[in-house]
């Protein structure tokens, strides 16, 4: 959608200016200190400078290049919902490295080979793509595919000759500098907040008697200063006690969410266990039909692994009993 397409844009009318900015140009056009055509050539120009505003992010944003945009098949959500899509944009992808030499015309086969073989793995387990979140995951995608692809030998050339470049394609070092920011172990403060209220207290009263000499010294000062020592002691037991609290609360916090990631992982492992099954047997329906026998092998292969996926899968339901037991 173009933004400078006025058939896509709102009537001058109902542009929003704000609520501050509406109010105020209400009460000029009622008190008639501006006419209604005035504040309507308010609203155009403000309409004019948020295209400019938005033609400005456009011009500097990388979605303007077409290399970014196919950047996307690499989503590990899209490679289960759009195959299709994510496939034409990686032979774009591919088409770039062409151009700019980064790849030879005989190597592309192959890599567009290895991509859709990966696909087809995707779709046999693809429980962890739907679920991957690059705003909650602590995982960042290039680890991610790293983990799923850079890490098979299947997929040598693709992910070493496109995938791992398009990882590195720079959209800024905004994130980089913010790593040299050494404000936060700068800012770590000597004394506690009572102590500099303690502090403020005692400053406070000096300069109110007039000096140090004048602060009278009387039996409820004397009282209060021999007891110093017992209520600080009582205090360092608080908050011993306030401490132990909080370990416990953590701990508790710590076996919770690792429950609740456990819980994740094995409906994760069920649901390839099940795409695994239904792979097994649409393979088996094959070799019945065709009478090859290498449909039987991939079957029993996916069965191997569905097999072991359901050891994994008990591994993780003792793991929980045994976390919960212990609360």
């Amino acid at each position: 959608m173009c933004v400078k397409d006025s058939s896509t844009h709102c009537p001058v009318g109902d542009v929003d200016i704000g609520f501050t900015p509406q109010r105020k140009v209400k009460a000029l056009v009622s008190t008639n200190k501006i006419s209604a055509r005035q504040a309507l050539e308010f609203k155009s120009e403000y309409k004019q400078f948020l295209m400019k505003i938005v033609l400005k992010l456009l011009e500097k944003s990388p979605i303007q290049y077409q290399l970014a945009r196919c950047a996307v098949c690499l989503d590990p959500r899209r490679m289960v919902s759009q195959q299709t899509d994510c496939q034409i944009k990686f032979k774009r992808i591919l088409e770039h490295f062409v151009a700019a030499n980064r790849l030879k015309d005989d190597e592309c086969d192959a890599i567009i080979r290895e991509y859709g073989n990966f696909l087809e793995a995707v779709k046999a387990s693809p429980s962890a793509y739907k679920e991957f979140d690059p705003h909650k995951d602590s995982m960042r995608i290039d680890t991610f595919l790293f983990n799923k692809m850079g890490s098979n030998d299947d997929y040598f050339r693709l992910w070493q000759r496109v995938v791992c470049k398009v990882l590195l394609l720079s959209h800024g070092q905004a994130s980089v500098e913010r790593g040299f920011s050494f404000n936060k172990q700068l800012e770590v403060e000597n004394l506690q907040e009572r102590s500099f209220i303690s502090q403020r207290h005692v400053i406070d009263h000096i300069k109110s008697v007039g000096g140090t000499l004048s602060v009278l010294v009387d039996r409820k000062l004397l009282m209060s200063a021999a007891g110093a020592r017992q209520r600080y002691l009582a205090h360092l037991e608080d908050e011993k006690r306030k401490k132990e609290k909080e370990t416990r609360v953590l701990k508790r916090k710590v076996a919770d969410e690792r429950i609740k990631e456990l819980e994740k992982k094995k409906a994760r492992l069920e649901d390839d266990m099940k795409a695994m099954q239904t792979s097994a047997d649409d393979f088996a329906e094959k070799a019945e039909n065709t009478g090859k026998l290498t449909w039987i092998a991939k079957s029993n292969s996916l069965r191997r692994s569905a097999k072991a996926k359901a050891n994994e899968v008990q591994e993780l339901v003792d793991e929980i009993a045994s976390l919960k037991r212990k609360d």
